[in-house]
């Protein structure tokens, strides 16, 4: 086997010793008796010392301990960079890299000048040097002033435009890598006119004028000024003796730098680097000296000094990036709250000052300096926990209510400084208006109507109900007031615990919304919506398919003022939305009427998830070999497909499947609630609710007949795939039908609608039994799927399960 062992050792008294540069690693084979892999480095930094002050060896004693497994394996792992070059390589540059970046965040500093276009260079040299290589953190680069021009006399300057005004900063300079003409004097002026600047630090000695030395001060201006002017009055070994013949006195100050930096200064605040003192400048010393090491080159010494002061570092250090990050992100949270009865308002403003009091007590800490990973990651798990509270505790919405959605005014859009391009785009000079702005629209069933084809000009005309049709437009039209108030209104039917269909009041039809950039329309087929308030009153509307997919967001579309979906949710979003209550349902629906326009003689297939229904034209279909006969029934339970021909299929004219004008209604009445959030199979017809794939002999209505698909779903050229459309029905029996089959169609009145009353019985929910008479569990028919394999009767009906 082997034992490890950790070497201590043992100063005796009078010693002087320093053991942290001692390495020594051994593995020693019991069995054999020899050691594996031998000493592979032991390096003394320090000696016992005899009488006369003589260093010698075996000052200290050595005794083994033993130690367990995980210790050794740890020892020999940091050992490892010890005895392997290239692997110390590696970790001196990512430790390197790694402690630079994390000493500059404990410094607190973030550079003013962002921009070499922000500086105004005085007395640039024409053919040596960039000005932009002041900004590059390259020492190699530099910028110079004019000498080549013996006669351009005066002073350079720097002039700076800062972002904001600063009234005191960290000026940081790097000598070029040059003997002469390093800087060693100046003034700095300052002002908010760049034009009328005043001197308010002269005569500034500007220490450090060697050869690739760094030079930092801080630098208060008094009050806080945009602009600041670095003019250089002497600098150092300036032998060229050009005079000012204007001034024989003076003589022309020449000037360079590697790199020149404003910093801001957190001086009067705490830093982090200043709370961790010694720990933070003997890794700042440390890097200091190793400046000029060269990382392949590295010795174990030089890596274990530096391992050492970075250790110590880590072990203290707190990167405060995401505290920033998250107080930053929620500081606006409690801004929005708006006190009122509405959806997207708040009872009070309790959330809001409880953050606010986190906030403060979290600037304050992080003022301080003294980080302590703990209590940062719960100040970010407070304000985040505290933001969503705010979120949460608004006013939701209520059953029983009709809305109006209404999008946000001008008047609040200039309040708050929101980018109106959100809500408009103005024309090209000299182009006719043809996008209207959306401020104070509501949502409103309506049509476009286009009155100029030249320009693009168009007008929004509320419908009449009787012209409502499936797949209906929904706009943002001007005030719903002086509109028909039934088309602009909607109600929330609540399913489950947070998600809501949406239903339009005049049309009783529900909104319908497609993925990211789709229209919103009316359908019998709804998406699921959740509403969230974003402040300021506001709220988004989430769309979800019935499969709880593709969620986006209710959406203004600024063309044309059409109501689409997108990915955006934030209050200066053009998905912002204000929902204001418009008055009470009176009563429950039981169905409402709308139109399913068809050609006739055509075989259209449907699956909706509510119960459809109709005096005429809605059939099933039975299937025997290849005779495929359609039956009559008047009404399709929820989830169940159905076919619907108008008139005998004779009718149909494949000339005018492109002609509208021959479409004809066919007067339907819908539910208003889900009745099944899956669809549902009748035989061999079967329904879905979403974009399907069919195989090889499954069939698809086409005119007025019914076609085998010849193509397989997993054919390699997907656009030979062929796929039946959401809330569509096509035919699928075992075995699958030949891809060479005939079929015959026909319209037989004989056959009665035996499912009927099955189907209608299994989408309700009652008690499910087993045969055996014992009670399986509550629900309807996808409850049932949910048991296993067996026979079950829901209401007096027997599934089976397979």
């Amino acid at each position: 086997g082997t034992t490890y062992f950790n070497i201590r050792v043992m100063p005796r008294e009078g010693d002087a010793y320093q053991y942290e540069d001692m390495y020594y690693y051994h593995q020693y084979d019991h069995q054999s008796g020899a050691g594996k892999g031998g000493a592979v480095g032991l390096y003394y930094t320090s000696f016992g010392f005899n009488d006369n002050g003589e260093p010698v060896l075996g000052g200290s004693e050595w005794q083994l301990v033993p130690v367990d497994d995980e210790t050794a394996q740890e020892l020999m792992k940091a050992y490892e960079p010890i005895k392997d070059e290239k692997l110390r390589s590696e970790r001196y540059k990512l430790m390197l890299a790694d402690a630079k970046e994390k000493l500059e965040v404990a410094r607190d500093r973030e550079e003013l000048i962002k921009d070499i276009s922000q500086v105004t260079f005085v007395k640039t040299d024409p053919s040596e040097g960039s000005e932009a290589a002041i900004l590059d953190n390259d020492p190699a680069t530099f910028w110079h002033s004019d000498w080549h021009n013996k006669d351009s006399y005066g002073r350079p300057s720097l002039t700076v435009e800062l972002e904001e005004p600063v009234e005191e900063f960290l000026w940081r300079i790097v000598r070029r890598a040059s003997a002469n003409d390093h800087v060693t004097k100046g003034n700095i002026l300052a002002g908010n006119d760049v034009e009328d600047l005043a001197v308010v630090v002269p005569d500034l000695v500007i220490e450090n004028g060697s050869n690739g030395a760094s030079f930092e001060t801080v630098i208060n201006l008094g009050a806080p000024y945009k602009f600041v002017k670095f003019e250089f009055t002497e600098s150092n070994k300036n032998t060229r003796g050009v005079k000012n013949p204007e001034d024989e006195t003076e003589e022309l100050v020449y000037a360079h730098f590697a790199e020149f930096h404003m910093l801001s200064s957190k001086v009067g605040a705490t830093t982090q680097y200043t709370v961790l003192g010694d720990i933070a400048k003997n890794l700042d010393n440390v890097l200091t000296a190793q400046a000029e090491v060269d990382p392949a080159k590295v010795t174990p010494e030089e890596y274990n000094a530096m391992k050492v002061a970075y250790d110590a570092f880590i072990e203290k250090f707190v990167d405060p990036t995401e505290l920033r990050n998250v107080m930053n992100s929620v500081a606006d949270a409690g801004a929005g709250v708006v006190i009122g009865d509405q959806p997207g308002q708040w009872k009070d403003d309790s959330a809001a000052k409880t953050l606010s009091a986190t906030l403060d007590a979290a600037k304050a800490y992080d003022k301080g300096g003294a980080y302590v990973q703990e209590q940062s990651d719960k100040y970010v798990a407070d304000l985040q926990a505290q933001a969503e509270a705010i979120i949460t505790s608004a006013n939701g919405i209520k059953e029983g209510k009709w809305y109006r959605i209404q999008f946000a005014s001008e008047a609040m859009y200039d309040e708050h400084e929101w980018n109106k391009n959100n809500a408009y785009v103005a024309p090209a000079e000299d182009q006719p208006e043809i996008n209207e702005p959306l401020y104070d629209k509501f949502i409103t069933v309506a049509n476009l109507v286009t009155v100029d084809e030249e320009t693009g000009a168009y007008d929004i005309e509320v419908v009449e109900n009787a012209d409502v049709t499936l797949g209906q437009a929904l706009y943002f039209d001007a005030d719903a007031d002086i509109q028909d108030k039934d088309m602009s209104m909607f109600r929330f039917i609540a399913v489950g615990d947070s998600a809501y269909l949406l239903q339009n009041k005049a049309t009783g039809l529900f909104v319908k919304a497609a993925g990211t950039s789709g229209a919103v329309t009316l359908s019998v087929h709804p998406s699921l919506f959740t509403t969230k308030a974003v402040g300021y009153g506001l709220s988004v509307i989430a769309a979800k398919s019935i499969t709880g997919d593709n969620q986006n967001y209710l959406h203004a579309q600024k063309a044309q003022n059409r109501v689409v979906t997108w990915e955006t949710n934030i209050a200066n979003s053009a998905s912002a939305l204000f929902v204001k209550e418009a008055g009470d349902v009176a009563a429950d629906y039981t169905g409402e009427d709308f139109n399913i326009f068809a050609l006739p003689g055509a075989i259209n297939t449907f699956c909706y998830p509510m119960s459809i229904s109709a005096e005429e034209g809605l059939y099933s279909v039975n299937v025997e070999d290849t005779k495929i006969s359609l039956y009559p029934i008047k009404e399709a339970v929820a989830g169940r497909p159905f076919l619907l021909v108008l008139g005998d299929l004779t009718d149909y004219n494949e000339e005018y499947v492109d002609n509208e004008d021959v479409y004809e209604a066919v007067p339907m009445k819908h539910g208003n609630t889900i009745g099944a959030v899956a669809p549902q199979t009748e035989g061999s017809l079967k329904g879905t609710f979403t974009t399907v794939t069919i195989d090889r002999g499954d069939v698809i209505a086409q005119g007025n007949t019914f076609v085998v698909n010849k193509i397989s779903k997993t054919t390699p050229i997907v656009n030979d795939r062929v796929t039946v459309a959401p809330n569509r029905a096509y035919i699928s029996t075992e075995p699958a039908f030949a891809a060479s089959a005939e079929l015959e169609v026909l319209i037989d009145e004989t056959i009665e609608d035996g499912v009927q009353t099955a189907l209608q019985n299994v989408v309700k929910s009652g008690i499910i039994y087993t045969l055996d008479g014992r009670v399986a569990g509550k629900g309807n028919l996808n409850n049932v799927k949910n048991l296993g394999r067996g026979i079950y009767i829901l209401n007096g009906t027997k599934v089976v399960v397979k």
